[in-house]
């Protein structure tokens, strides 16, 4: 459990943030589904809240952030210094490795509780086959 306020960012305007001062409750619960080489992890994520970037903000301020987030990840150069043996797979990432398997809400019209299931993506299935590859994991 994750239970930790989010605002905007002090300085980089764009952004959000962990923030005390101001910030308004943001609540995630997640689940280590996989460990991938002892590097990476698949996890399972459920938002009590609905803060913006709320799962990004939360795993990258413990120091987890999301492979291929642009903005509260680490740079591409992360590769060259922790995991070489797949800079490859590094490189090919074009976007956050986030998915969202169900989304559920209220329609705010009608009243009526709508729900989305989605496979997971076929680059994120193709990344997390080829680490396991990569770092020997059957």
């Amino acid at each position: 459990e994750i239970d930790l306020p989010i605002s905007r960012h002090p300085v980089r305007r764009k952004e959000m943030a962990v923030c005390s001062a101001g910030g308004k409750r943001a609540l995630t619960l997640w689940k280590r589904i996989d460990l991938i080489g002892g590097k990476f992890s698949l996890l399972e994520v459920s938002l009590k809240t609905g803060r913006t970037h709320q799962i990004r903000v939360h795993l990258s301020h413990l120091g987890y952030p999301i492979v291929g987030d642009p903005v509260y990840g680490f740079r591409k150069t992360w590769w060259n210094r922790n995991c070489s043996e797949a800079l490859d797979i590094g490189q090919s990432i074009s976007r956050q490795m986030l998915h969202s398997v169900l989304l559920g809400f209220r329609h705010p019209g009608t009243g009526e509780y709508c729900e989305f299931k989605s496979p997971l993506a076929a680059d994120m299935e193709k990344v997390i086959k080829g680490l396991k590859e990569m770092l020997n994991i059957s």
